[in-house]
């Protein structure tokens, strides 16, 4: 396979702060600096929807998968701890999260276990479930269950998902894959999650005086 150019967006009036794809791969959105959401299909390479809001946003998005199917997207807010999370069929905001006390830096969903993995600047992580929400009428937001999610703990206290709050590490940015999640953390330390678990499975140290101790050496 091979990188080919295939078509150019004006999509928005100032910068565009985040694109993210969905888990099948047949849907993009990008999110302006304006507040915008646009929605464009893969296949065809045009533009199926937009929505102008009066939101400022974060840099963090994803795609979710609720327990109806509906194709939804979270968004980050730029200056609090809110995840704004929008339905793609109805182009309306179904709900709003308040998992972190800190404006949200990265978003991640994960296909096989249905939740997603959302980081804060202080370095708190949370994994939530997105088939059911915390209260009546939510969608998603509940806390992960072996029953819903297929997570093995009881407990956060159980897990490493406290590891970079306690260290005061900001995520920079975060990858997922069927059973891991990546993290790159402002302190150039890239750590490998299991999502089941919630524990760190492999850390690399990234920083350049570490390569040059190994080169000096």
């Amino acid at each position: 396979p091979c990188l080919e150019f295939v078509k150019s967006f004006t999509a928005h009036i100032g910068p565009v702060i985040s694109l993210c794809v969905d888990p099948s791969e047949d849907t993009v959105a990008s999110i302006g600096k304006d507040g915008t959401i646009k929605v464009y299909d893969v296949s065809t390479f045009d533009v199926t929807s937009m929505l102008r809001t009066k939101n400022s946003f974060g840099s963090a998005a994803t795609f979710l998968l609720d327990d109806s199917k509906d194709l939804q997207l979270a968004i980050s807010d730029k200056s609090s701890g809110k995840i704004f999370v929008y339905s793609t069929g109805t182009l309306s905001l179904v709900q709003e999260l308040s998992l972190h006390s800190k404006p949200v830096t990265a978003l991640a969903y994960n296909v096989p276990h249905k939740c997603c993995v959302s980081a804060d600047e202080t370095g708190n992580l949370e994994l939530w479930d997105c088939t059911t929400g915390a209260s009546d009428g939510d969608s998603v937001g509940a806390a992960c269950t072996e029953k819903h999610n297929a997570i093995t703990y009881a407990s956060k206290l159980d897990t490493d998902l406290y590891a970079l709050a306690k260290k005061n590490v900001s995520v920079i940015s975060l990858s997922m894959s069927k059973k891991y999640f990546c993290v790159f953390g402002s302190d150039y330390k890239i750590r490998l999650y299991e999502v089941s678990t919630g524990k760190i499975a492999v850390k690399y140290d990234e920083r350049m005086s570490v390569y040059a101790s190994k080169f000096a050496s």
